[in-house]
């Protein structure tokens, strides 16, 4: 005669749906947002300030007088070689895409949202680091944050 017994399973068994999903479902927003990151991110210039809105951990206001426009340059990042990035501190490094901390090859620290590392707004900020920006016209932007800082 013939028996068959079913498997005793744990009840931790149950938690192990949760961990796949889990493994499943974190590499999944984690693709999603560094290929969604990109087209979110927005510059705002007004006489408060700098407003640099879309990416999720890096997003931030500068006040306007904070911004060292005198200063300010548009670059072309693959012939400028001082204002080439050199190491991430801390941020995103993908093919079109970083944003975070980086090193300058000059030495410098900046925040930097470069998407077209031909079209970049470099702009010193006051308190020691500076700010790349990728923008289609890294000149209109440097200019509407120098027409924000004169009193209407």
């Amino acid at each position: 005669m013939k028996e068959i017994f079913p498997f005793a399973a744990s009840t931790a068994s149950s938690y192990t749906w949760v961990l796949v999903l889990l493994l499943l479902a974190v590499p999944a927003v984690l693709i999603y947002y560094f290929t969604a990151a990109p087209r979110s991110v927005r510059y705002e210039v007004s006489p408060e300030g700098l407003r640099i809105r879309g990416d999720l951990f890096y997003s931030r206001s500068v006040p306007i007088d904070d911004l060292i426009l005198d200063r300010a340059l548009a670059v072309d990042l693959k012939n400028d070689r001082d204002h080439q990035l050199s190491w991430r501190r801390n941020g995103t490094a993908l093919p079109n895409y970083k944003s975070g901390w980086f090193s300058l090859k000059n030495g410098e620290k900046a925040l930097v949202f470069i998407g077209d590392s031909s079209r970049v707004a470099y702009i010193p900020v006051r308190s020691g680091y500076s700010l790349l920006l990728s923008v289609p016209e890294p000149r209109r932007l440097i200019e509407a944050a120098t027409a924000a800082t004169r009193p209407k």
